[in-house]
């Protein structure tokens, strides 16, 4: 891949672990990124940890209300 476009959120993600360098004649940063595709457990994560809490807040009530009820469910079955 020779270029990738990502989003503010991710930019400034990036920002502190990555030093960009000076921009190329295109107006694109040069750097040096490995990209691998994420397995489930880090895309639960990314999505238990995004930073806008409209989109975070409702999944993670949903998670926790499933379990709850998994949980509630299998202690009044016993």
């Amino acid at each position: 891949m020779k270029s990738m476009e990502i989003d503010y959120d991710s930019h400034l993600e990036l920002r502190q672990s990555v030093e960009f360098q000076l921009k190329c004649e295109n107006g694109l940063y040069s750097s040096a990124l490995r990209v691998q595709k994420a397995g489930f457990f880090g895309k639960f994560l990314a999505h238990w940890k995004r930073p806008d809490p409209d989109y975070r807040v409702p999944m993670q009530l949903g998670i926790v209300g499933f379990l709850l009820g998994l949980i509630l469910g299998m202690i009044g079955y016993a």
